[in-house]
């Protein structure tokens, strides 16, 4: 939206209402709420109150012989008139108009009327009715500016001192001047006072309306920027109640819109019991920890206060993903450095091995010559291979998945496989593949990492023959296939490296086959990962099904 000249999106509203909130805050306070409506209503039944007793005192003949006792007919006309002033006010107020400031100026002024020509026909000051006088001050000072006080109270005071002079013209008294003097300053000092309590209590209000309007907008703010925090954020209280949680966290922990002010133990007893575990030793460094849905979380706890009970934000973070990122700005680091030196090794490289060929066919040759002359050329070719799958690293080729059948893509596979002379000793069981099932990935990126898994499991076979079983089975938009063998298995200090590039136990390996594997399954939004087997080994690949138009998975 324009904003002076300048184009703000919506994401920057909370902002702009932080930097106007004071202008907002006096806009607020110069406008009548409905607090100065309720007090002019409460002067409008005051009105009532007083002239309703006045002509019911007439009417029962209660208080003749002390209200108009000079002149009575006045008195009942001027109750009547206050009647008809309260009806009208009434009106006027139901309406809202005129303006606040105008009504309460003009019913004060007739009010303090009324009470004068009251008091005039009850023998003036002394009658003691000047009381009903200060309901409509103090009403007056609460509503009306501070020049608007003074005049009313101006006004006031005249008119009782014009009444004592009038009365006086019959006979001096003195005594009465001076309570109609002090009552005008009564009036003023009331007026006074009531408008700078009113004053003190109006800057209040705008205060705290300023500080809760800063506070919403800061709130507005604080959730809007939270919500895109990319890492998930959890905020709990000492007792354990969750007070704030953003859509990441919902998303890495598997958290439902109900979770907020419920507690945490309740919704994640996992995460409940780390968070007691850090209160105990906040020295602790391991903040990796193990989500309900099996995702490996990092967790790092925060106190937001003092004492052990003090709330708490909890910042999580994916672990697999943090540890992904890591390996690729490996990766990319390495990816610079090999495409630096690929070009400087391989020309030493070609000459090494150009040179071990040509001496294999050097009839002079002995045998001890020729085995050592192997020995150079296989560890020619070893290098050249660690170069060329450095450089598929730093610049993998794109992924272009198709629809495959997948039991006659793995028997292509296979055949494949054994055409290379690797598999002169395996067999290959796809009798837990169903042969309806379909997937979505790159022909050569599937051929690639069936045969990393299945040279692997030969080169680390015991036995003969090494049996090779593939099973398969559809969940929801992705086939799992489970791939095994009968040879040694992983071990468990193994496992936890078996996918790190150059990683190896065997003399001969690159250690980059697995890792290629795994990245190549990642590239066509799969996984591949080592599951725990009482016999061989069982790597477990996720790949994409094949869906129809609708976004129902093709397999029934």
């Amino acid at each position: 939206m324009p904003f002076f000249g300048w184009q703000i999106s919506h994401h920057d509203t909370a902002f702009v209402r932080i930097m106007t909130g004071r202008f907002l805050a006096r806009e607020i306070v110069n406008r009548p709420g409905a607090a100065d409506w309720r007090v002019l209503r409460a002067l409008t039944a005051y009105r009532w109150i007083v002239s309703v007793i006045a002509l019911a005192l007439i009417y029962l003949d209660l208080g003749a012989r002390a209200l108009g006792i000079i002149r009575p007919e006045l008195f009942l006309i001027v109750a009547l008139g206050s009647a008809l002033h309260a009806m009208g006010a009434t009106v006027t107020l139901e309406l809202k108009r005129p303006a606040l400031d105008a009504q309460t100026l003009f019913q004060t002024i007739a009010d303090m009327t009324t009470v004068g020509l009251w008091m005039w026909t009850t023998g003036g000051v002394s009658s003691g009715l000047g009381v009903l006088m200060v309901f409509p001050m103090i009403a007056a000072s609460l509503l009306l500016n501070r020049r608007m006080v003074l005049l009313v109270a101006a006004l006031t005071s005249i008119g009782l001192l014009t009444l004592e002079v009038m009365r006086s013209l019959s006979g001096p008294d003195a005594q009465a001047l001076t309570e109609a003097g002090l009552l005008g300053l009564l009036m003023f000092a009331m007026g006074l006072t009531s408008h700078a309590l009113a004053g003190r209590a109006r800057r209040s209000e705008a205060l705290a309306r300023q500080v809760g309007g800063d506070l919403v907008s800061l709130s507005r703010l604080n959730e809007s920027i939270v919500a895109r925090i990319r890492a998930g954020v959890i905020a709990v209280t000492g007792r354990g109640t969750i007070q704030l949680v953003n859509p990441a966290a919902r998303r890495l922990i598997k958290l439902d819109a109900s979770a907020h002010g419920r507690a945490l133990d309740a919704v994640a007893p996992w995460l409940a019991s780390a968070l007691n575990d850090w209160r105990t030793d906040p020295t602790r460094h391991d903040d990796r920890v193990l989500a309900s849905n099996g995702k490996s979380v990092s967790a790092q706890f925060v106190r937001l206060g003092w004492g052990d009970r003090a709330p708490v934000l909890i910042m999580l973070e994916d672990a697999d993903a943090l540890a992904q990122q890591a390996q690729q700005m490996k990766l990319a680091a390495l990816g610079r450095l090999s495409a630096s030196i690929a070009h400087e090794i391989r020309n030493p490289l070609n000459a090494i091995s150009n040179a071990a060929q040509l001496l294999e066919e050097s009839p002079d040759l002995g045998e001890d010559d020729h085995a050592l002359n192997a020995i150079v050329r296989r560890n020619a070719g070893r290098i050249e291979s660690i170069v060329r799958d450095v450089l598929s690293l730093s610049r993998p080729a794109p992924s272009a998945p198709i629809a495959l059948d997948l039991h006659a893509e793995l028997l292509s596979v296979f055949e494949q496989f054994r055409e290379s002379g690797l598999s002169e000793h395996c067999e290959l069981d796809l009798s837990g593949v169903d042969p309806a099932l379909q997937v979505m990935v790159d022909p050569n990126h599937l051929r690639r990492i069936l045969t990393n898994l299945w040279e692997n499991s030969c080169e680390h076979a015991t036995t003969q023959p090494v049996r090779l079983t593939v099973t398969a089975r559809q969940t929801e938009d992705s086939v799992a296939m489970k791939l095994t063998d009968n040879g040694p298995g992983v071990s468990a200090a193994d496992a936890e490296h078996i996918f790190e590039p150059f990683f190896t136990t065997r003399a001969a390996g690159t250690g980059l086959g697995l890792f290629l594997a795994k990245e190549l399954a990642r590239h066509n939004g799969g996984q591949l990962t080592l599951e725990p087997s009482r016999e061989g080994a069982c790597f477990r690949l996720q790949l994409p099904a094949r869906m129809t138009d609708a976004g129902e998975p093709a397999y029934p």
